[in-house]
């Protein structure tokens, strides 16, 4: 199966896409596809939802080794600004469903979520390219999501059935 990326945008908050995009991926991973999830909203409500506010706090923490973070601005900044150091890093769901049916909480293996990061709203200006892309100039902006799904699966070893990924 080729893998399909799904991707849910509107302008207006407040419309269901973070709460698609989730259902949508538990029910796909309940039917044992691999999922990823990607959240690229500046909210981060999808990365709080499955990894919990108190892990998400901590993939937001920067230091010497990791000045990003451990969330999609780690892969996304280095990317934008041609460095070579770019890291991709994912989590899985915090939470377990609550029953003795081992078969059912076996989906949540099937799941992987990249952390969002507030910082996203700065690079949403980034990503507005206008007349740069008819020159052939900024096209890589636009690639940016492909090269963080080759990465991380490539250094996960793993091939997702799904990327579904939650935009502003």
């Amino acid at each position: 199966m080729t893998k399909k990326v799904i991707s849910i945008f509107n302008n207006k908050g407040g419309v269901g896409k973070t709460n698609i995009i989730w259902n949508l991926g538990i029910a796909l991973a309940d039917k044992a596809k691999k999922v990823l999830f990607i959240d690229f909203d500046p909210q981060c409500n999808l990365s709080i939802a499955v990894i919990g506010y108190e892990e998400f706090e901590k993939c937001l923490e920067n230091d010497e080794n990791f000045p990003f973070g451990k969330t999609i601005r780690s892969y996304i900044q280095p990317y934008i600004q041609s460095l070579e150091n770019t890291q991709v890093f994912s989590e899985k769901p915090k939470y377990k469903p609550k029953n003795n049916n081992k078969n059912k909480s076996l989906f949540w293996d099937n799941i992987d979520i990249i952390p969002g990061d507030f910082w996203l709203n700065r690079f949403a200006d980034y990503l507005n390219v206008g007349s740069d892309v008819n020159g052939g100039n900024g096209i890589h902006r636009f690639l940016v999501l492909e090269s963080l799904i080759k990465k991380i699966e490539k250094e996960r070893n793993v091939n997702y059935d799904y990327v579904l990924i939650d935009l502003a």
